[in-house]
């Protein structure tokens, strides 16, 4: 079944509304997130990137650049 245009915009400004309200969100997160760790806030940002990317085990470096060869991880020390 086609969609008709109307349903298409109506959906389009759902979307940007959605996406407008997620970055309010985000930006004010990584804000508060700064000010309790003291640093600023694109450092707050960078690290809350880092920890989602730690998590899903997923290099941030681009393939084939010096730092994507070695291990995201750091090794653990020994107990």
């Amino acid at each position: 079944m086609k969609e008709e245009p109307r349903d298409i915009a109506t959906q389009r400004i759902r979307l940007m509304d959605g996406l407008r309200a997620f970055g309010g969100t985000y930006n004010e997160f990584g804000r508060r997130f700064a000010a309790w760790l003291g640093v600023h806030s694109t450092d707050a940002v960078a690290l809350v990137e880092i920890f989602y990317a730690e998590e899903r085990g997923a290099p941030l470096s681009p393939p084939g650049s010096a730092s994507a060869s070695r291990s995201h991880r750091a090794p653990r020390p020994p107990c």
